[in-house]
């Protein structure tokens, strides 16, 4: 009987499905759309009377009619109980859900000559809680908006709201007013998810939390058919024990074998007392998914295996049961296990009378179910890495959790998972242990005459228009000239500017800063409100930087926080700038811009692409092939990409290498030259439309890293290759090549294996187009390639060298050696040098091979630093160093290794073997 009922309603939902739902829960409430219809407005109390019409399309309109000493008494008009929106398909059934929202936005006025306070209010809850929405509020003639906050709102309360309305006072000296209201709406950034129930001891309900019995009661063992036909809550406990292991709390039943499987139904988690209607609807519109973390045990002697789980909702006054998504089978092991259901086909969902689980037939025996939680979710998946039944993003946002290392991911499971070591047992990452010297980065100061840098109006954006004058050293002048003076206008700098003297090539790439400041004025009289923003990412969202700040004539700094922006949109800011308020009273203005500037504390480590499970671009996280592409098997060429896309490429998932988590694969050919795969700033590789388009994610900032570590295996694939060598090279300053020190050897043993890279002496590492790593030939065989991740390193106080692990560690595993006794690891009191310098000037000239001649040949020199007097890097000082130099000088030769000429580094590769030139002391200071 039961399947023909399901069969029915599937029918229903599905002849209903173009009916979508809404997209987000903030919606608007009333419009009186059209004429003749108020939308069961109506007056609910006071001393005034009032006449309510709609004639004019838009618009309620509010005539207060009392007489004599009536006229401009107080009176309050609502909507009528349990009337949810305008639109609702069933007038008079249930109550408006604000879960999650913050305010109610009313567009209001009136026709008096003053100000009337008004009270904005609700009644809530079952039981018609009047509530007032924060303090009364002054509303001025003519239509205006006014914000109520929801704040004073208990959650019972904000999920039921029976009733909305404004309560105007006493007006006694302006009489009878005419009022016009045109727009009620919610308001708010809506959750990303949403527990229903959790069963929590000390949960509502008695802990049922209006759990209830809704269909084939005869399943639940003890419900009592003669109450509402077993529709109630008989059979049903909160289970506060274990079973199920890491029991915390759980709605429980023992389901009967061979009684079709019981229905369990929730509404919106307040409390049941017999009676649902007074609960719903609730609004779901705003997410994807419903997880419902349940467990099932066989109970005397039962042996069934699994049982099938359906979700299932009543939307519309219950006129609509439609699934969520296919039937969904739980192991019946006594253990919690997440289903997922999604809401996508779900008709309807801003008005949800019921939703619950339904569970199959099970002729094997009963079954203990026990319910953990039933979350809302506006993702696939909420992450709880540390199993306090608190998702991790509340964590982390409520100060539950730390995220020190600015990674996303609670400390305690980055310590746990080992993606953090903690050699101190201080319960805190090692590298959150580094103290590094503040950041501050320029980016604009207008230095010089005659140039603005790329500031512009922004867009057609503003009434007002603008001139840019940059007439003064150090200072940008916005004038305003348009011909409706003092209204509003953008400015910022161009899209994809970088900053002052950078490239126009991508966007800026802030990680690691935590605010802007912008040293401004203007030549006016008063304050004008200003709001600060950016476009971040490929898609240029405007993110406001806070709210707008009251920016004074004179010149003052202003403090504006990045920590608005998330991870993808402060690698990529398209454009910076100022939303000028319009300020009529003060007409056209002059602004004073006079530095810009980025400010933070910096990373000690970042992680550039991991390819975990649920990693960005289908877990490629950017990769492409860029070089040598025929090296990497499958690769293909698109159009004129000439296989410089992703083809070939593969996120690897399994067991292997051993202790594999998640990778980037990819076959790479013998006798092909060795593929180059590159990655840039680990945002969403292509736009829509855009495939293979690596420009909108460029460039990155690796100005504060000394070093990269690769995590990454070669497997021998049908041949004989013992290794392959590995370069990693950065593409910065529009894509000029730069190796990472020297090319390493990597075995082919199917192990992961971490190699390192100096940045020393590499340029312009502000403005780094792409980084990644070439693979030298390998005519052994073909080699499976498994890149685990990409990590910048930095060094700073307690880690010198820039391994994210606390110099003290380092020193007590003897991973580092300190030989002087000194507490310093000795690889950190390695000097830095130019290569080539033999003298220590500075500079390399002709006196440097000169020098080293004498002291080679004479004696009548000494070389304090041999690594400087290396120039080929070689391992050894000989006569090849001074001839490289000169023919280098003179004669176009090859330039020397890293560190290079200009740039002061330490050696990057080793001398030969038994050789150690090191470098006693470099006399011209290195910074």
């Amino acid at each position: 009987m039961r399947r023909m009922k399901f069969s029915f309603f599937l029918m229903v939902s599905c002849s209903l499905m173009a009916s979508a739902a809404r997209a987000q829960s903030p919606r608007t409430i009333y419009t009186w759309s059209g004429t003749g219809n108020t939308r069961h407005w109506e007056r609910q109390f006071g001393t005034n009377t009032v006449n309510l019409e709609n004639v004019t399309d838009g618009e309620l309109t509010i005539t207060e009619t009392g007489t004599d000493l009536d006229a401009g008494t107080g009176v309050a008009i609502g909507d009528g109980f349990n009337y949810v929106f305008e639109e609702y398909r069933n007038d008079g059934q249930g109550g408006l859900d604000l879960t999650g929202l913050s305010a109610l936005e009313f567009d209001l006025g009136h026709d008096g000559a003053a100000p009337v306070d008004v009270q904005f209010y609700v009644n809530a809850a079952t039981t018609s809680d009047f509530v007032a929405l924060g303090p009364d509020q002054s509303v001025e003639p003519g239509v205006k908006t006014y914000t109520a906050p929801l704040g004073d709102l208990t959650p019972g309360q904000i999920a039921y709201v029976r009733t909305l309305g404004i309560n105007i006072r006493d007006h006694l000296d302006q009489g009878n007013l005419i009022w016009t209201v045109r727009e009620v709406r919610s308001a708010g950034t809506p959750l990303l998810f949403r527990d229903f129930v959790t069963f929590e001891p000390g949960a509502s309900d008695n802990g049922l939390q209006g759990a209830f019995v809704n269909f084939e009661v005869g399943a639940v063992d003890g419900n009592d058919p003669s109450l509402n036909n077993g529709q109630n809550q008989t059979g049903l406990s909160q289970n506060l024990g274990a079973p199920p292991p890491g029991n915390t709390g759980s709605l429980q039943w023992k389901d009967l074998a061979g009684k079709g499987g019981a229905a369990v139904t929730w509404v919106n988690g307040t409390v049941y007392n017999g009676n649902s209607f007074w609960e719903r609807p609730t609004d779901l519109s705003n997410y994807v998914n419903v997880v419902v973390r349940l467990a099932a045990t066989n109970v005397d002697g039962g042996m069934v295996n699994a049982v099938g789980v359906q979700y299932f909702l009543q939307t519309n006054n219950y006129t609509n049961f439609a699934p969520a998504g296919p039937i969904q089978d739980l192991p019946v092991d006594g253990e919690y296990h997440e289903l997922t259901f999604p809401l996508t086909a779900v008709p309807e969902l801003d008005t949800v009378e019921t939703h619950g689980i339904n569970l199959m037939e099970h002729a094997g025996g009963d079954l203990i179910i026990d319910i953990d939680f039933v979350r809302a979710v506006v993702e696939g998946s909420i992450t709880d890495c540390n199993k306090n039944r608190i998702p991790d993003e509340r964590d982390l946002k409520d100060g539950t959790s730390q995220d020190c290392n600015k990674n996303g991911i609670p400390d305690e499971c980055d310590l746990a998972a080992g993606t953090s070591q903690d050699c101190d047992a201080s319960q805190v990452p090692d590298e959150c242990e580094i103290k590094r010297a503040p950041l501050k980065r320029i980016l604009y100061t207008w230095a010089g005459t005659g140039n603005p840098q790329g500031w512009i109006k922004h867009g057609v954006t503003g009434s007002n228009e603008v001139v840019f004058d940059n007439s003064t050293d150090g200072e940008l002048a916005v004038i305003e000239e348009g011909a409706d003076p003092g209204a509003f206008v953008l400015v910022s700098d161009g899209f994809n500017d970088i900053e002052e003297g950078g490239p126009s090539q991508g966007g800026l790439d802030l990680t690691g800063m935590e605010s802007l400041e912008f040293d401004l004025g203007h030549n006016g009289t008063g304050p004008v409100n200003v709001q600060f923003f950016v476009q971040a990412t490929p898609n240029f969202e405007y993110v406001a930087l806070g709210p707008d700040v009251a920016v004074d004539p004179e010149i003052k700094t202003y403090t504006l926080s990045l920590n608005g922006l998330n991870a993808a949109q402060i690698t990529y800011l398209r454009t910076i700038g100022l939303n000028f308020r319009a300020h009529a009273d003060q007409g056209n203005l002059i602004y004073f811009i006079q530095e810009v500037r980025a400010l933070g504390p910096g990373l000690s480590r970042r992680d550039y692409a991991t390819h975990e499970p649920g990693s960005s671009d289908n877990g490629l996280q950017g990769a492409v092939v860029a070089s040598d592409n025929a090296a990497v098997k499958d690769n293909v060429e698109i159009g004129a990409d000439l296989g410089l896309n992703q083809t070939g490429l593969s996120q690897n998932t399994g067991p292997a290498p051993p202790g594999n988590t998640g990778s980037l694969r990819w076959t790479d050919l013998a006798g092909n030259n060795g593929g180059a795969v590159a990655w840039f700033n680990g945002t969403l590789f292509a736009l829509p439309g855009q495939p293979g388009n690596t420009f909108n994610e460029r460039p990155t900032d690796l100005s504060s890293f000394q070093k990269i570590l690769v995590r990454m295996a070669a497997t021998e694939n049908g041949g004989n290759a013992e290794a392959v060598g590995v370069q990693y090279y950065i593409q910065s300053g529009n894509f000029q090549f730069h190796p990472a020190g020297a090319a390493q050897t990597l075995p082919a043993d199917g192990q992961f294996h971490e190699l390192e890279f100096s940045l020393d002496g590499i340029p312009d590492l502000r403005f780094v187009d792409a980084h990644g790593i070439d693979l030298e030939d390998h005519l052994g065989g073909d080699v499976i390639i498994d890149v685990d991740n990409l990590r910048a390193m930095a060094s700073g106080e307690n880690d010198c060298n820039a391994n994210s692990i606390l110099d003290v560690c380092d020193l007590a595993s003897g991973f580092s050696k300190d030989e002087n006794g000194n507490k310093v690891p000795d690889e950190c009191e390695l000097v830095r040098f130019r290569r080539g310098d033999v003298d220590s000037s500075g500079e390399v000239d002709i006196s440097d091979p000169i020098n080293e001649l004498y002291a080679l040949f004479l004696g009548t020199f000494t070389i304090t630093c041999q690594d400087a007097a290396d120039f080929d890097d070689s391992g050894e000082v000989d006569i090849t160093d001074a001839i490289n130099s000169l023919l280098f000088q003179f004669a176009s030769g090859e330039p020397a290794p890293p560190p290079g000429i200009k740039n002061c580094g330490s050696d990057p590769t080793p001398d030969k073997e038994d050789v150690d030139l090191g470098c006693t002391s470099y006399s011209t200071p290195c910074p």
